[in-house]
This record gives structure tokens, C-alpha cells and sequence, in this order.
């Protein structure tokens, strides 16, 4: 502050990795402004023509990476009562490039306890001994993400009385190699510091959101879908239970159609998305039809052998969808229709489906004119205003 006058808000830079593409963002908080507001956007989507081997996935990623880089360092910001300088970068990791951990623990003693912080950190250093970590891999989140005091969850848990203690807590690994090369490219590009750059993933900043604006979500699938991956996490009473990643997504519907009617990539996923606005118009092609019941059934297949080998049944009603907007209206379809809930999910009933579009964060974030929204970028500029808050 100087002669009464208030602080700038902070300019902050976001990178979104996800299987097929890469997202940057400019965002600015003000403590005094309840929404973060998004300045500028950009998502740089990529296609395989067959499913990618790590070094052409890891190589795509970095030239997008370098792009989004250079016009962030072209875009130009007019408002004076936003810093010029990087305050900070936030990277959000997707599937795969991270890895989670769910660990439960249940802390109970003969006679009613207090539930103190030092009792807390007690358990995280004994917890923390136990753990194997792969020395090529880093841990960028260690989460406390639900806590039930006598089989209730609270925000609030210490100096309570309690009889017993649940806990569940979340681990997110990235390859330190991957992690290292990524910060180089940023720090380099955009002359930041390394103690400024911070690292998520997607499942912790989805479940965050959630429960921050979904209060009774304590049971639910995450059903995160990108291009070249399906990441599936199971929530049952608050608590992470189980973590699915397949190694296919939506790309393989553009990638069949093209390979079975000879349009390309780009041509395939446009005849895709229009036969998807027109499904239930009564002149719909029927050859793309068939041929999209092909590759939903293929697809789907997939998924059912994945929830097989991981043991996976009962599965909540509610799911939740996370996509980028091109594949949004994809995945809603395919889950909602009667093969997708019930011969895979094995759901009796038809599944209380929310998918996310621009409209459901109207209330979370602000975008400056001409803007174009992105979902996981308003999820993220959210949480980034929640964590500066809580800092």
C-alpha cells in the first residue's frame, strides 16, 4: 500500500497438461475481489493418428508448451492495477502425467481423545515413514482430503472429543525427469524462479472443487476424459477409493471414423460433433451412426475390463464429467446411454449425469471480453484463488 492506495492484483500464469493437450492461462487476484478473473486463454489440442508412444506424447507436449509460452510473453495487459510481473505459475498435471496414492488411516484409542494438531502431525510422520517412493518420481501434492471425527465429516476437526479418528489421505507423483524438463522450459521462457513455480494435479483440484461447491457430492465417480486418456476415481463417503486410468479417450472415435470412412482427423471429428448436435433428428446418417455404435462399443469394452482387473463394483449414482469442451457432449452421451451405466458400469438405473460447460462457472470465475472460456481452466483459476487465499 502507498498513500492509501490499495495493492495490484497479483498476474498469475496457469499450464494445463493433459493427454492430447496442452492449456495456458493469465489470470489476476485481488484479495479484495471475491472471482478470479481470466485475462486471456489458449488450448493447443493435438492428434495422434494411432494411440502415442512416451517420447512423441512427451515432445507434442513441449512444443505446445513453447507456443502457449510465447504468446503469453506477446499478450499485453492495459489495466494498470494489475502487477506486470509474475507473481507466481501454477502447473495442473493430468492423466498421465501424474501418479495418485490413496492411503485410509483409522486412529482409535481405548478411551475419548482429543483430536489436537500434534496428534495430526504425530500420525503424518508415522504414515510418512511407511511410505515407498519411487526415487525417479517427485511428489508435488500430500493432501489431507477427508477427515470423519466419531464417523462425521467436519472442516473443523481439532479439539474435538472422539473415540475414533478416519482419515484419508491423497499423494500425487510426477516423474522428476518430466517435472524438471517442464520447469526448465517455463523458467527459461518465461524468466520466472523455480521457488515460484507450483505444481497440482487433477484429481486433488477436482475434488476440491467439488467439494467446495457441490456439498453433498460424498459419493460420486470423477470421470475425467481427455483426448488419449479415460481417468475414472471412485468417492465413497468422502473418501478416495479407488483411481482407473485407461489408456484410451476420446480421440479414438475421431481416430476410428477417419480410419473407416478415409476423411482425416480434423474432418472426422467435425462429422463426429455434428452427428452428435443432430443424434436425435430423424435424418440422422446412419452410416455414422453405426459406425459411432461401433467404436462406443469397443470403447466401452475398455473401460468394463479396466473396472474388472481393479475390482471395482457398487459404483455411486452420481458422476460427475470433466472433458475439454470439444469432447464434453461426447462422454455425456456415451455414459448416459444404457450400455455405458449399465452393461458397464453396472448401474440398475440410469446415473445422475453432470457434465460441466461454461455456464456452470458463471459464479466461479470472470472472463474479460472476448475471452473464450475453457472448463478445467475455470476449475483451476478457482482453486488458485481459494489456495492464495488460504496461503
Amino acid at each position: 500500500m502507498f498513500f492509501g492506495g490499495r495493492d495490484k492484483s497479483k498476474k498469475i500464469i496457469l499450464f494445463d497438461f493433459r493427454s492430447s493437450s496442452v492449456a495456458a492461462a493469465i489470470i489476476a487476484i485481488d484479495e479484495e475481489i471475491d472471482l478470479p478473473k481470466i485475462l486471456f486463454t489458449q488450448r493447443e489440442n493435438y492428434y495422434f493418428s494411432e494411440a502415442p508412444k512416451a517420447d512423441e506424447f512427451i515432445t507434442r507436449a513441449h512444443i505446445a508448451l513453447k507456443k502457449l509460452i510465447g504468446e503469453i510473453n506477446h499478450f499485453k495487459i492495459n489495466d494498470p492495477d494489475i502487477e506486470h510481473s509474475i507473481s507466481e505459475v501454477r502447473i495442473l498435471y493430468g492423466a498421465p502425467w501424474y501418479t495418485p496414492n490413496f492411503i485410509d488411516i483409522h486412529h482409535e484409542q481405548d478411551k475419548d481423545f482429543i483430536f489436537t494438531r500434534e496428534l495430526l502431525a504425530k500420525i503424518i510422520k508415522n504414515t510418512d515413514k511407511k511410505l515407498e517412493i519411487n526415487p525417479d518420481t517427485e511428489i508435488i501434492e500430500k493432501n489431507l482430503s477427508s477427515i470423519l471425527v466419531n464417523g462425521y465429516e467436519t472442516n473443523d476437526p481439532f479439539k474435538k472429543k472422539a473415540k475414533d479418528i478416519k482419515m484419508s489421505f491423497y499423494l500425487a507423483y510426477v516423474s522428476t525427469e518430466t517435472k524438471d524438463e517442464i520447469e526448465r522450459i517455463i523458467k527459461n521462457n518465461l524468466h520466472v524462479d523455480g521457488d515460484k513455480i507450483y505444481s497440482h494435479s487433477h484429481t486433488a483440484v477436482l475434488h476440491s472443487f467439488l467439494k467446495q461447491n457441490f456439498h453433498s457430492a460424498n459419493n460420486y465417480v470423477l470421470l475425467d476424459v481427455s483426448g488419449e486418456m479415460t481417468e475414472i476415481t471412485i468417492v465413497r463417503n468422502s473418501f478416495f477409493k479407488k483411481n482407473v486410468t485407461i489408456p484410451v479417450g476420446a480421440h479414438i472415435f475421431s481416430r476410428k471414423l477417419a480410419e473407416l470412412s478415409g476423411h482425416d482427423l480434423h474432418t472426422a471429428w467435425s462429422h463426429l460433433n455434428i452427428f452428435l448436435d443432430q443424434k436425435n433428428e430423424p435424418k440422422i446418417n446412419k452410416k455414422i451412426s453405426n459406425v459411432f455404435e461401433h467404436i462406443k462399443d469397443h470403447y466401452l469394452v475398455l473401460v468394463k475390463e479396466s473396472f474388472t482387473q481393479e475390482k471395482i463394483i457398487n459404483i455411486p449414482s452420481k458422476i460427475f464429467v470433466v472433458a475439454d469442451n470439444e469432447v464434453r457432449k461426447l462422454v455425456k452421451n456415451v455414459f448416459e446411454s444404457h450400455d455405458g451405466y449399465a452393461g458397464t458400469l453396472k448401474m440398475s438405473r440410469k446415473p445422475d449425469v453432470i457434465s460441466f460447460n461454461k455456464d456452470t462457472f458463471s459464479d466461479l470465475c470472470l472472463y474479460s471480453p472476448g475471452v473464450r472460456a475453457d472448463n478445467i481452466i475455470s476449475i483451476f483459476s478457482n482453486f488458485v484463488k481459494m489456495y492464495t487465499n488460504t496461503d
